[in-house]
């Protein structure tokens, strides 16, 4: 293990924020489609996409500061199977509630495996 400065020790905590947040995001969605109520979800959906944006951006930094370590190369890397779901639901031309069915049969359980995968990478750098 190296010792990480404390910028990068910082950006790793942010980074693993907006994980949290975005997942606590598509269970919002995931929860309301499962009750039927669209309420929030839409505009839930365009902050996910915005986060998707900070995640990639963040990924050039974590993969400058972690590119001796090929396991946490290669997690970051999974993220493009998400992005792909993102796109694709970004593009779809279907109802709000066809949306929110890709959101909870797809998009969020890749999110969900992706994000833990990577949490268990990333979170050795930063605990105590």
């Amino acid at each position: 293990m190296f010792t990480l400065k404390e910028e990068t020790f910082e950006l790793i905590k942010k980074y693993m924020q907006i994980l949290h947040t975005v997942e606590e995001a598509f269970e919002f969605i995931s929860e309301g489609y499962e009750a039927h109520d669209l309420t929030g979800s839409e505009e839930l959906v365009k902050d996910t996409f915005k986060a998707f944006s900070q995640i990639m951006e963040t990924h050039f930094l974590l993969g400058y500061y972690f590119r001796d370590k090929p396991a946490v190369l290669n997690v970051l890397a999974e993220f493009e199977e998400v992005a792909k779901l993102s796109e694709r639901l970004h593009s779809m031309v279907a109802t709000e509630w066809a949306k929110q069915q890709f959101i909870h049969e797809q998009l969020y359980p890749a999110f969900i495996e992706w994000s833990t995968a990577v949490q268990k990478e990333l979170n050795p750098y930063i605990q105590s």
